[in-house]
């Protein structure tokens, strides 16, 4: 008789591992902030559940699903173990054959910094289905597989992870590249040729899976000084080429991606912030002050009687300014990342962006900043933000707003709704006498682009969604309420 899903998550439980049980909507419960849960929140009518890696080391092999895999024996021996190693957990078809599906777990050796692996690697050492996953990501148990022993054994038993595998998932080490100086024409001044060699400093030097994000940022930032007369077209389309190469991006990506910002930037011009005045000579008689301030034109009159600047501020004084040019924004609580409402979803505004925002502030009023000084000020905005709604689960996400399942209606998108995506689609209500053939799941053909909705647990209707005449999506009700 097999072991009951149940009792393996209470022996995992028992030997000191996280197990993560599954909500009904079919995902498993939140586990990215170090969560646990009580392996009793595992039901019995579960197929599968998780289990947080933390210091073990997932190697898993789809042989069932990829025909290229390489055989248990060969990928155990590429690694320097045993062809005979046991698997923790494998599928059989029958009672003597497997079906091509296993998990090795390993411990991380001591020492290994785990910021220095990826967490989840696929096609490990370009091995079609091999996978690696470490640290925050789960493996599965599941009922229609055998677990070695009923259990996970404790951290401390399981084997210690094989250099090789380790060096599967190692991050390579980024080394800044330098690149060669360019010289701009005269039609880019001093402060446009400063701003341009940063841009493109920081985009030769970004970390691997950063690169186009920083091309993109910086590209858009130049642009900004084009349109605004400090950097000349020329300068700034080669210089930014060259930097973008020599990050190790492609020649389309790179044209893209800076034609895309550039068209972008050319709409919110920026020119470089006015030189701050020096203070009149204190040691001047008053007479002489009083003459001097009678006859002074301010060279920056929209500052006088202004606001402090950014550097004069509290930190909670920056946050507001900060916060007060991005919209409307909200904190999800168990992620600590802001989010930034569109009109129809929340996109995420992550850290690093938020910084670079307080500091071109910075830089438009000319003032002196530190990264303290921004990170404690992005910090500190934080704490004022709103909680974000989490998404409901009766809602279907269209272009131009939402259907709810529980009203069985359509209304416009809310920033309450806490949508993180949509289908694109746009909804329309249907033409009159447009309606769904009789015992239309029982004819329909295939590839009507019709399908039927998933069951909702406690639901008393079904609905159907698809595609009409007219291009445009329409949700019907096909079986009565009640």
């Amino acid at each position: 008789m097999s072991t009951s899903l149940q009792a393996k998550a209470a022996n995992i439980e028992a030997n000191g591992h996280t197990v993560i049980p599954y909500q009904s909507n079919g995902n498993p419960k939140p586990y990215g902030d170090k969560q646990r849960y009580p392996s009793y929140m595992v039901r019995a009518d579960d197929i599968q559940f998780g289990v947080r890696l933390d210091g073990m080391i997932l190697l898993d092999l789809d042989g069932n699903k990829v025909a290229e895999a390489p055989s248990p024996e060969v990928l155990l021996a590429m690694l320097g173990l045993p062809g005979d190693t046991p698997a923790n957990q494998y599928r059989m078809l029958t009672d003597s054959q497997p079906d091509g599906s296993y998990h090795w777990l390993f411990r991380l050796p001591a020492g290994v910094d785990l910021a220095s692996l990826k967490q989840s690697v696929n096609n490990a050492n370009g091995l079609a289905g091999v996978d690696v996953k470490t640290g925050n990501q789960l493996v599965y148990i599941k009922a229609d597989k055998v677990l070695h022993g009923d259990t996970i054994p404790k951290l401390a038993d399981l084997p210690e992870a094989p250099a090789i595998l380790l060096g599967w998932i190692t991050k390579p080490k980024h080394e800044p590249k330098v690149m060669a100086p360019m010289v701009s024409s005269a039609e880019t001044s001093r402060y446009g040729e400063r701003a341009l060699t940063s841009a493109c400093e920081a985009i030769v030097s970004a970390p691997m899976g950063s690169r186009n994000e920083t091309l993109n940022r910086e590209a858009l930032g130049v642009a900004q000084l084009v349109a605004g007369g400090e950097i000349c077209h020329a300068d700034a389309e080669r210089q930014l080429f060259a930097a973008g190469m020599a990050s190790g991006q492609s020649v389309q990506e790179v044209k893209a991606t800076i034609a895309s910002a550039h068209q972008k930037g050319m709409q919110e011009p920026r020119k470089a912030p006015p030189k701050r005045q020096p203070l009149a000579d204190k040691k001047g008689s008053k007479k002489t002050g009083s003459l001097l301030a009678a006859n002074v034109v301010s060279l920056r009159p929209e500052q006088d009687n202004a606001a402090p600047l950014l550097d004069q501020m509290s930190a909670s004084q920056r946050g507001e300014a900060l916060a007060s040019g991005l919209g409307t924004l909200a904190i999800n609580v168990d992620t600590n990342l802001v989010y930034r409402y569109t009109g129809s979803l929340w996109e995420p505004m992550p850290d690093a962006v938020l910084a670079r925002r307080m500091a071109a502030m910075f830089k438009q009023q000319g003032a002196k900043y530190s990264a303290r000084m921004i990170s404690t000020a992005v910090d500190t905005m934080k704490l004022g933000l709103d909680e974000m709604q989490r998404p409901a689960l009766n809602l279907i996400g269209f272009a131009n707003g939402v259907y709810d399942m529980a009203l069985r209606a359509f209304r416009p998108h809310s920033l309450v709704d806490g949508l993180l995506t949509h289908n694109g689609i746009e909804y329309s209500e249907p033409l009159v006498g447009e309606t769904l053939a009789h015992r239309f799941y029982r004819r329909r053909p295939p590839g009507s682009g019709w399908h039927r909705s998933a069951p909702r647990r406690g639901g008393t209707s079904d609905c159907a969604v698809g595609t009409s005449s007219r291009g445009q999506t329409q949700m019907r009700q096909t079986t009565p309420a009640g």
